[in-house]
């Protein structure tokens, strides 16, 4: 709800607060995943890179979550000019 009303602060401590109560890795990755999202929103894509690429080391292809993970990073690719990129992960 926070970051549909664009006020990323409440968003982002609401979701870290999450990641103390996950109680197990795809609630982790999925809470992770959104604050990403919310990284990419406020144009940090350095940041959001940051936890996409560490998701991406450590999900398997066939878990539920690995599409999302992909299309949000070749989205922030594309948005820094790294199309070329993008186009390899999807490969």
């Amino acid at each position: 709800l926070y970051s549909v009303l664009s006020d990323f602060k409440n968003a982002k401590a609401y979701l870290n607060k999450a990641l103390k109560y996950a109680g197990n890795t795809n609630e982790i990755w999925a809470v992770e995943l959104q604050l990403a999202r919310i990284y990419k929103d406020q144009s940090k894509y350095k940041e959001a890179m940051k936890i996409l690429d560490e998701l991406l080391m450590q999900m398997k292809q066939s878990h539920h979550l690995y599409g999302s993970l992909l299309f949000l990073r070749c989205s922030i690719q594309r948005v820094i000019g790294q199309s070329h990129e993008a186009l390899q992960n999807i490969k």
